[in-house]
């Protein structure tokens, strides 16, 4: 048959990682170049990514690393196009207004996130927002927000050297005990008991 090139590439995730949206996703993704918008995109990316692949020049890493990410989004965001989920923050996400009040929370967790203020960013009344989101995502908007919140501390916490209270603060608590008692209660170990096995391990 004709020449098949298979280029293959995988992203590694923290074993203690709740990212949301992690467990929503299938198996396998396969995108096929049946339209023209797919096919744009698709041969673009991987003429580029083959193209960074084979060349030696400076920057080369860099580009495949970033192009893969992108590759990675635009599979997904394929996916949620072609077929209907049945609720979870992929669905949430998708939704016009509670996605807009989901990527402020993602830009700016350390905001005092209350469920009004969240329905003001996807300009809705408090009520339809709260049970808009309950039914698309499958959770509460306050649950959420903590989920988010912790993702982003536990992510800090391992990744870079910011105090404790440092760490707190960036994703919006303003005592250390309670974001201790929060992110313990959550994630089942202690925001220090994490960082110190995470250098241990190293």
């Amino acid at each position: 048959g004709e020449e098949t090139r298979l280029i293959c590439g995988h992203f590694a995730f923290d074993s203690s990682s709740r990212h949301p949206m992690l467990g929503e996703l299938p198996d396998s993704i396969v995108v096929r170049s049946q339209c023209n918008t797919t096919q744009s995109w698709l041969e673009a990316s991987f003429k580029l990514l083959e193209a960074e692949y084979a060349s030696t020049r400076l920057g080369s890493e860099a580009i495949i690393n970033r192009m893969t990410e992108i590759l990675f989004v635009q599979a997904i965001r394929d996916w949620l196009e072609r077929r209907e989920v049945d609720a979870g923050v992929l669905k949430a996400l998708g939704d016009q207004k509670v996605g807009r009040a989901l990527a402020a929370v993602h830009r700016e967790p350390s905001q005092r996130w209350t469920v009004e203020s969240m329905a003001r960013e996807a300009g809705l009344s408090r009520t339809v927002f709260a049970k808009r989101f309950q039914e698309l995502a499958d959770t509460t908007p306050m649950n959420y927000v903590t989920s988010w919140r912790l993702e982003k501390a536990r992510a800090l916490l391992v990744g870079c050297d910011d105090s404790i209270e440092e760490v707190a603060a960036q994703v919006g608590y303003r005592s250390v005990a309670a974001f201790s008692r929060i992110f313990s209660r959550h994630l089942g170990i202690g925001p220090g008991a994490l960082r110190r096995s995470r250098r241990e391990a190293a």
